[in-house]
């Protein structure tokens, strides 16, 4: 994944190139503003947290990024899926694991590509602050 030659930092574009589950190459250009994680592929989900992680998003640079590793194993990159579902069923297994600071770290990306989806790509040094005051009554 890199940035396409079309980016911009008011239409951030990523070119991603690579091979479904079933070995087919691929390449698309996904429009980061128009990512919904409520409906969205793998593709465009790692694609979005590259990006973040690349603007200096500490929840997301904090995350290993096990969940969307986990579902491109066999989820082909294509299909569209609720990741908000996706991440909160991972996070709740990790808590009832007994691993609640994980939990709340996948929990804590959720909430950044959520933001991310409702600002429509304000950078994340611009609205550090308001997240973490924003998500604050959602933890549990």
């Amino acid at each position: 994944m890199k940035y396409d030659k079309s980016s911009t930092d008011d239409d951030p574009v990523m070119y991603v190139e690579g091979k479904d589950i079933q070995g087919k190459r691929f390449t698309q250009k996904i429009h980061l503003n128009d990512v919904n994680a409520e409906n969205a592929t793998p593709a465009e989900m790692t694609a979005l947290r590259v990006h973040l992680a690349q603007q200096g998003d500490k929840s997301v640079k904090a995350s290993s990024g096990i969940p969307l590793m986990a579902l491109g194993s066999h989820q082909d990159v294509n299909t569209t899926m609720d990741f908000k579902q996706y991440y909160e069923n991972w996070a709740s297994n990790l808590e009832n694991a007994g691993l609640k600071q994980k939990a709340g770290i996948y929990i804590s990306e959720l909430e950044r590509y959520l933001f991310y989806h409702r600002t429509k790509g304000v950078t994340f040094s611009d609205t550090s602050s308001i997240l973490s005051t924003a998500t604050e009554p959602n933890r549990k």
